[in-house]
């Protein structure tokens, strides 16, 4: 479980996380939803330790990665595997090479075994032979599905998504929410996804939390949330410009 506890952090006095508490159980998967600029992708690098609060606890299995030094927190991001809002594949590597990076750097394995363990990761976000193909010979879907499973080539406990479906067509978008949706299940992923697709929540979320205006504005389930009457959640769900 990841638990959130009072975290807050301001930038230039600006407060952007202001008192966050939240649950992600395991197996569960958290949806963050909110306009842009409300904090959402700094709570996903504060769960991981790339940003640390100014206050406030998170607790990975009981274990608060705020107070961590160096050593232990490097031991606990080995859980988690990200998919960055790009993609964030290195240019000048080969699929294999991007997909493989983690076990080459934190692993014994062989390259036999690491191109093994590759080419099954790959397949199972439904890619096979692309090993050799470089990030610009791909699809703005492949190199996602890529993402993924340099993601998920650790069998990491927990993953993050930030804005998963970012810069893809509704179709392709589609397809890779229910691929995450499938991974989740088939894997038993505790999960946080940012997003401000408001399709891409409602296919992967148990749980959405909305932040406005740095916190925690609405938790509930994705049923809960679509039935809510709240105007600033109605406004966010059907995409209307707040009033000033």
């Amino acid at each position: 479980m990841i638990q959130i506890r009072d975290v807050h952090k301001e930038y230039n006095h600006r407060p952007v996380l202001k008192d966050i508490q939240l649950d992600i159980p395991n197996g569960q998967t958290l949806v963050v939803i909110g306009k842009s600029g409300c904090g959402k992708t700094v709570l996903l690098k504060t769960i991981i330790g790339l940003i640390r609060p100014d206050r406030g606890r998170i607790l990975v299995d009981g274990k608060d990665i705020v107070r961590m030094n160096r050593k232990d927190l490097f031991q606990i991001r080995k859980r988690f595997g990200m998919l960055f809002q790009g993609s964030a594949l290195f240019d000048s590597m080969t699929v294999e090479e991007n997909v493989g990076l983690a076990l080459r750097e934190h692993t014994q394995l062989s390259p036999s075994e690491i191109r093994r363990k590759v080419e099954e990761t790959l397949s199972l976000v439904g890619l096979t032979n692309i090993l050799e193909k470089k990030p610009s010979e791909l699809s703005g879907g492949m190199k996602k599905r890529v993402g993924l499973a340099r993601a998920l080539v650790m069998d990491p406990d927990y993953l993050l998504y930030d804005e998963p479906t970012t810069g893809l067509d509704p179709i392709t978008s589609d397809t890779i929410n229910h691929l995450i949706l499938d991974m989740n299940r088939k894997l038993k992923m505790t999960a946080v996804a940012v997003t401000h697709d408001m399709a891409s929540a409602n296919v992967i979320g148990d749980r959405v939390a909305m932040l406005h205006e740095g916190s925690v504005f609405f938790e509930g389930t994705i049923e809960e949330f679509n039935k809510s009457k709240n105007p600033v959640v109605h406004r966010f769900r059907e995409g209307h410009i707040e009033e000033e």
